[in-house]
């Protein structure tokens, strides 16, 4: 982990954080079955690793313009704020329901994973039919067995995500003060795959 904090000087206040990380287990919830012939087959990264998170939040109050009458309460007291995250993506489980291991439960999610055939392929989705990887790289292990595609598969799409805020204050008396705000949050309209 890593963090920059510069405290309010000339009007800016910034806080950054990164944090690398990496996490595994044999189940990351409890509806996660463990395969029970062998569970060290289940080991593998967690469905909530995020490998690499960047997070900047910033605080700005815009530069005072020298100038008198009503136009200074117009173009003075104006601040922006923000906080921009960018994370790289959750591991992707993937599952056959086809139940070709014959241990399927009513109740929580089935210890078969496929069997996987082929490299793992990222693909953009929105050329490739909404598929976010290349499915022919898995297929359905012989009846009575669990595959040999891990548990769970990095990297799912990441993050990346921008929140925005545009602040005007005007002071009414001593003591007292108004301020308007706007806040735009997704401001790029990204959409984003949790």
């Amino acid at each position: 982990q890593a963090m920059v904090n510069r405290r309010m000087s000339h009007g800016l206040q910034l806080l950054a954080s990164y944090t690398w990380s990496k996490s595994l287990d044999n189940a990351s919830s409890f509806e996660n079955t463990v395969n029970p012939i062998d569970p060290r087959l289940s080991r593998s990264l967690s469905l909530f690793d995020a490998r690499h998170r960047l997070v900047v939040s910033y605080f700005w109050q815009l530069p005072q313009v020298q100038t008198s009458g009503w136009i200074k309460h117009v173009v003075n007291g104006w601040a922006m704020s923000g906080i921009a995250t960018l994370q790289s993506g959750f591991p992707i489980r993937i599952t056959s329901s086809s139940d070709r291991e014959l241990m399927s439960s009513v109740n929580y999610e089935t210890p078969g994973e496929p069997d996987q055939v082929g490299a793992f392929r990222q693909l953009d989705p929105r050329k490739s039919g909404g598929y976010y990887f290349d499915p022919t790289a898995f297929a359905d292990a012989p009846l009575g067995q669990i595959g040999n595609a891990s548990r769970t598969i990095c990297c799912g799409p990441g993050i990346a995500n921008l929140d925005l805020a545009l602040h005007k204050t005007i002071s009414l008396a001593e003591g007292a003060r108004l301020e308007f705000r706007t806040e735009v949050f997704n401001l790029f309209n990204h959409t984003q795959f949790l």
